[in-house]
This record gives C-alpha cells, sequence and structure tokens, in this order.
C-alpha cells in the first residue's frame, strides 16, 4: 500500500510540473534564451524560440490541447508538438523520417516545407529554414498543418492544425 502511495504522489507531482512549464511561458513571441548543457550550465550560446497553441486529432481524440515549440539553431529549426500541452508528439517509430507540411500565409498563399521528424527530437527544418523564417516574419499569421501521414509514417493518421501570429 505505501509503495502505491509513494507511486500515484509520484506520477501527480511530476503531472502537475509538466502542465506547470507551459502554463508560465508567453505565447506568440519571438524570444531570446540561453543554451545550457547536460548539467543546466549556460554554455554562452542563444536560441530564438516562439511559443503558441493549437489542436491535434487522432483515432483517439478530437480537437484536444497542443503547445508548439519553436526553436531557431540558426542552421536550422525544430519545431516541437506536445499534445495535450505535455506530451512529445512522435511523427516517426524509427530512427527518423523525411516529409512535408503546408503552411498559409495572411495573403492566402500556401506553402510546401520539407522537414525530418526525428524519433523524439520533433521536425527539424534546415533546406527550408530561411524560407519558412521569411515567412513568418513577414506575414501577420500563417496557418500550419502538420498530417502525420505525410512523414512516411505507418505509425498514425494524426493531424497537428496552429497558427502563428507572432506579436
Amino acid at each position: 500500500m505505501k509503495y502505491l502511495t509513494t507511486l500515484l504522489t509520484l506520477i501527480l507531482f511530476l503531472t502537475l510540473n509538466i502542465n506547470q512549464g507551459f502554463s508560465q511561458i508567453t505565447y506568440n513571441e519571438w524570444e531570446t534564451t540561453n543554451v545550457t548543457d547536460e548539467f543546466g550550465d549556460p554554455t554562452g550560446d542563444t536560441v530564438d524560440r516562439l511559443f503558441v497553441e493549437g489542436t491535434f486529432s487522432n483515432s483517439a481524440t478530437r480537437d484536444s490541447d497542443l503547445t508548439v515549440k519553436f526553436v531557431d539553431y540558426g542552421d536550422g529549426l525544430v519545431i516541437e508538438l506536445y499534445e495535450y500541452d505535455r506530451s512529445p508528439a512522435n511523427l516517426c517509430l524509427s530512427d527518423g523520417c523525411f516529409g512535408y507540411f503546408p503552411i498559409r500565409d495572411a495573403s492566402g498563399e500556401t506553402h510546401k516545407i520539407e522537414a525530418f521528424a526525428g524519433s523524439s527530437t520533433g521536425l527539424y527544418v534546415s533546406d527550408d529554414r530561411d524560407k519558412l523564417l521569411e515567412i513568418l516574419n513577414n506575414s501577420e499569421e500563417v496557418r500550419f498543418v502538420i498530417y502525420e501521414d505525410k512523414f512516411e509514417s505507418d505509425y498514425g493518421r494524426a493531424v497537428y492544425r496552429f497558427t502563428v501570429a507572432p506579436k
């Protein structure tokens, strides 16, 4: 019984900490943050990041909460999708796969962005990084739709929808 109580307390603690992390961030504003090493110490490098909210749907849920984090490393941009605002989405079960997703700018023009989906690292945009950042910086609003099956995935048919409208 003591083991069960300890386990339930630990699960509750971890769930609260995960959810609290996203409740304290600023959405729709690019910010510069320090990069830290595996020990949590600053490396002296910085990255720009942006958080936005959206929804996702799959065979088990419809229009559930999604938090999206963009991180610009200079040579590439990573887009991390957090289902239910806490669990990172995996678009590939393997070591990774290539694919694309459409975005639509405020003028209504649709653009195709190519990316690599790592097994647990989100979407990595390298060749289309400059194109994506130019669209994000020059449009009042950019709508994203990411279809899991556009990434050579046999895993599922999830759809992620979100809008970037930086302040």
